[in-house]
Order: structure tokens, then C-alpha cells, then sequence
């Protein structure tokens, strides 16, 4: 007859269905752990867009009032040219003495701050260069259209107010020697509008081309 044993057989290991409380602790840390850097970084992500949102509205808006500025400031500006333009319309032959008035009236330093001078340029074909200087330097001695060199077409400044400092220099600079004002002339002549150029260096500034 077979025989039964008697042994018991060993207990279930307790520990695989209720864990021990350390480990059970230590389970419940990592889970709110992890809960908690997910919390925060969506947290941050959500400030960091928002802040973004708020940065760009801000800059946005410092753009517009930056060009608003700008606008306003170039249609004073653009007051100068008007008033240059119906001066020379009254007066065919422009008098130096009569040209400074007229800029002192404008009282540039008040009105129109950032302006320099204002000038006048004659537009010159290469046969008239000559005469021209010639004819300058009989009330402007040392006059000469500069910078030297050969071109088809030049646009000497005549007169510019006021004729002191820095602006002595100019007398005599052939703004379309340079392309950036070159573009500008050839624009505004071109449409009948005033036109901005590029970023130049005044001959004020340097006294290149004399």
C-alpha cells in the first residue's frame, strides 16, 4: 500500500503577494516621484509657452511703435523736402544769401531735429563740369565737384545751409558717385516721391572724395 507522508508542504512565500512595507515604501516614493517631475515639467511648459506668447506680443508691439516712430519721423522730414521744392520753384536762379534765409526760417534745430543740412545738387552732364565750376568759383573760390574721375552724368551739391562745421565739406560731392545714393536719386526721380537711401556715411563725416 502506498504511503502517505505525513510532511506538510512548505508555506506560500508571503512576500510575492504583499510586498514588504519598505519596499512597498519605497515603490510608492519612485511613483510619486515620477508623478511629481511630470507635474512640473508639463508645469514648465505651459510657463515657458506662455512666457514665449507674452515675449512675442511684447516685441511685436515694440516693432509697430518702432515703424509708427519711424513713419511720423520721416513725414516731418519729408516737410523739408516740400518746402525745399516750392522754394526752388519760385526762384529759377538760387541766390546763396536768399537760400540761407529760407533754411534759417525752417529753424532745423527745433522742427526737424537729426537734420544736418539741407542741400541743393545740380544735375551736370560731363560736357558741362567745366563751365560749371568755373562759374561756382567765381562767388565759391576753391569749388570743385569731387570725387575726381570720369562719368557719364554727375549731381553736384551747390549749396547746403548751414554752411559751417562739418557741412563745409560738402560743397562740390557728386552724390551719384556713390550707389547706395545713386539708387535713391534715380528712385525719386523715377516715381516723383521722396525716396530713402540705403545706409551711407555722410561727406560730412569723413571728407571722402575731397
Amino acid at each position: 500500500m502506498p504511503i502517505k507522508s505525513a510532511i506538510p508542504p512548505p508555506p506560500a512565500d508571503s512576500t510575492a503577494i504583499n510586498p514588504p512595507p519598505a519596499r512597498a515604501a519605497w515603490i510608492v516614493a519612485v511613483a510619486v516621484l515620477l508623478v511629481s517631475l511630470v507635474a512640473t515639467y508639463s508645469a514648465w511648459h505651459t510657463a515657458n509657452r506662455q512666457l514665449q506668447v507674452f515675449q512675442q506680443a511684447e516685441f511685436d508691439f515694440a516693432v509697430r511703435q518702432s515703424v509708427r516712430r519711424i513713419e511720423q519721423r520721416m513725414s516731418i522730414y519729408q516737410q523739408v523736402q516740400r518746402s525745399t521744392q516750392a522754394y526752388l520753384l519760385g526762384s529759377m536762379n538760387v541766390d546763396a544769401g536768399d537760400f540761407r534765409l529760407f533754411v534759417q526760417s525752417l529753424r532745423l534745430d527745433e522742427n526737424f531735429p537729426g537734420i544736418q543740412g539741407v542741400a541743393l545738387v545740380k544735375l551736370l552732364e560731363a560736357s558741362q563740369v567745366d563751365a560749371h565750376v568755373s562759374g561756382m568759383q567765381a562767388t565759391h573760390p576753391g569749388y570743385r565737384v569731387h570725387p575726381a574721375g570720369p562719368r557719364p552724368m554727375y549731381s553736384s551739391i551747390t549749396h547746403i545751409e548751414p554752411l559751417t562745421g562739418l557741412n563745409l565739406r560738402a560743397p562740390g560731392f557728386d552724390m551719384l558717385s556713390e550707389p547706395n545714393r545713386r539708387a535713391a536719386m534715380e528712385r525719386a526721380r523715377d516715381t516723383g516721391q521722396a525716396a530713402a537711401s540705403g545706409k551711407v556715411r555722410l561727406i560730412q563725416e569723413d571728407g571722402k572724395g575731397e
